[in-house]
């Protein structure tokens, strides 16, 4: 096991009032999340500069929609053929033989060394539409260990300290991505990013010893390859999750395909653009951090989920209506820094605690198909949604102001899943304390 900070344990312990067993459980999570996101991380500002390049970022959003619709149901009948000790192994490693493939696939078409036209610009783009799915199912798998690990009342203490060994993971591939472009082109970052990945793997085994999570998903029935969708159309609570994700996916692709627009006029060179991407994702980590380590656990403990939930979408509403008043590139960076800092601080930990009170099937399969096809759902009908006003001819001002009422909505949509999750988990706790005092709790819940 490679660990990043050899007294986490010890600050686990001191910090979050860990037993020591549990604190074994954080650190192994929060250094194994450091690399999956650092990989990630040199990535991201490479997706947002080929989108930039392509031109095209509204067309992007759509096919990988499309890209996680053919997806699902491929993961959901590897759910039901792979144990959950391999799963996380099969899968990254074949993220990183895609990442050798468009390494060579770079190289040999120049990105980031000559301007894409024709049949040159594929390769990009499917490197555009393969990280956007990458990332999320990649992500997505992690949190599922993680709320099948631990409860609500865990998770609400050390979910933010486990976020902050990602945000560390953002910070380091951000640097990476900012400083090494110069030394190794535009390419080599893929080689980076996949020695990144293997090390995140290498360090599974340990976390897998730790956690003991040995046996693949038990659910009554086999998953089917549509099995996320039905779980997810029978649950009102299951749903609820859906339209808050929605939600968030929708407003924050209304800011980001604002930024692609200004970015491009902004900036001549592609290295300036990669540059830019890369220092947003680095102070964006930076403020990130400091929340999580200090304060993400205690404010969700002490104002509670209904509040922590409801934080984001609130300041959302705030944001688009100063940026319609007040339009402008720096504005709109500033506004989505504060955004993607309270998504990983605050909103989505404790938007993976709404999973800890649901069945071990709907922590896996329900789960995936959520924070895959619902999110890109939500990119995807916001691109449209886009495309339609600025066919209006509306600017920045006019795009704004129509996020404002869904981001209203949102806030309410917070408040009330807040709530449903509370009473969920105050049953669960009663169960588990029958359960005790018959003498068959199951530690693992």
């Amino acid at each position: 096991m490679l660990s990043l900070i050899p007294v986490s344990k010890k600050f686990v312990e001191k910090n979050l009032q860990c037993d020591p067993v549990q604190a074994g459980y954080v650190t192994f999570s929060f250094d194994f999340f450091f690399y999956v996101m650092a990989s990630y991380y040199i990535l991201k500002p490479m997706r947002d500069l080929t989108g930039v390049m392509l031109g095209n970022t509204s067309s992007l959003f759509r096919w990988t929609m499309v890209a996680v619709l053919l997806v699902n149901p491929l993961f959901s009948m590897l759910m039901a053929r792979i144990p959950r000790a391999s799963l996380v192994p099969v899968l990254y490693r074949f993220f990183i033989s895609h990442l050798l493939l468009f390494f060579v696939g770079f190289i040999a078409v120049g990105v980031g060394k000559a301007e894409l036209s024709g049949s040159v610009r594929l390769i990009p783009s499917l490197f555009f539409v393969w990280v956007s799915v990458f990332n999320l199912f990649a992500v997505s798998l992690f949190w599922s260990v993680m709320a099948d690990r631990f409860t609500g009342a865990q998770g609400r203490k050390v979910f933010g300290f486990i976020g902050a060994g990602g945000t560390l993971g953002q910070m380091a591939g951000s640097a990476l991505a900012t400083k090494l472009p110069a030394l190794t082109g535009v390419s080599g970052l893929l080689l980076i990013s996949a020695l990144l990945l293997e090390i995140s793997v290498r360090c599974r085994p340990s976390l897998e010893d730790v956690v003991g999570q040995g046996k693949a998903v038990e659910a009554q029935e086999k998953p089917k390859p549509w099995t996320g969708i039905w779980l997810v159309m029978r649950s009102a609570y299951l749903f609820g999750i859906c339209a808050y994700l929605f939600l968030y996916t929708f407003t924050s692709s209304f800011i980001y395909l604002q930024k692609q627009d200004l970015v491009g006029a902004a900036f001549a060179s592609d290295e300036a653009k990669l540059q830019f991407f890369a220092q947003i994702n680095f102070v964006v980590s930076a403020a990130t951090l400091a929340i999580q380590l200090f304060f993400t656990g205690r404010l969700i403990t002490s104002l509670g989920l209904i509040f922590s939930l409801s934080l984001m979408p609130g300041l959302t509403s705030v944001g688009f209506a100063t940026l319609a008043l007040a339009p402008g590139l720096y504005l709109l960076a500033a506004f989505e820094a504060v955004r993607t800092t309270l998504n990983y601080a605050i909103s989505r930990p404790s938007r993976e605690i709404l999973f800890t009170v649901v069945s071990k099937e709907d922590k896996y399969i329900s789960k995936n198909f959520i924070d895959t096809f619902v999110y890109r759902a939500g990119d995807s009908i916001a691109s449209f949604a886009f495309d339609g006003l600025k066919g209006l001819n509306l600017g920045t001002t006019g795009i704004s102001w129509a996020a404002v009422p869904f981001s209203v909505l949102w806030t309410g949509l917070a408040m009330g899943l807040g709530a449903a999750q509370r009473r969920r988990q105050k049953h669960q706790e009663a169960e588990l304390a029958r359960l005790a005092s018959s003498g068959q709790a199951n530690p693992n819940h």
